[in-house]
């Protein structure tokens, strides 16, 4: 979670529904927790783990989700950005 005022903060995860596991992204007003945006690469277990916004309305959020190949598989980056 990072906050970088007492009424603009976010926080990242990942939750498992019955489709599977997706991206959580949520953001705090002062008020209330509202659900954010995130990119979710379908069946891939995706999650983001960490999350920095050093000024409001400016976050990049970080984490992984899996690649299936024929040796496999890979674990391999997922990062996204927003700002308003």
């Amino acid at each position: 979670m990072s906050c970088p005022s007492s009424s603009d903060c976010t926080a990242t995860g990942s939750e498992q529904t019955a489709p599977g596991q997706r991206v959580l992204a949520e953001h705090w007003n002062g008020k209330k927790w509202a659900a954010q945006p995130a990119p979710n690469p379908k069946d891939r277990a995706p999650q983001l783990t960490a999350v920095s916004c050093p000024s409001p309305g400016d976050c990049t959020a970080a984490g992984s989700y899996f690649n299936p190949n024929p040796d496999g598989g890979q674990f391999l980056t997922l990062a996204e950005r927003h700002q308003t």
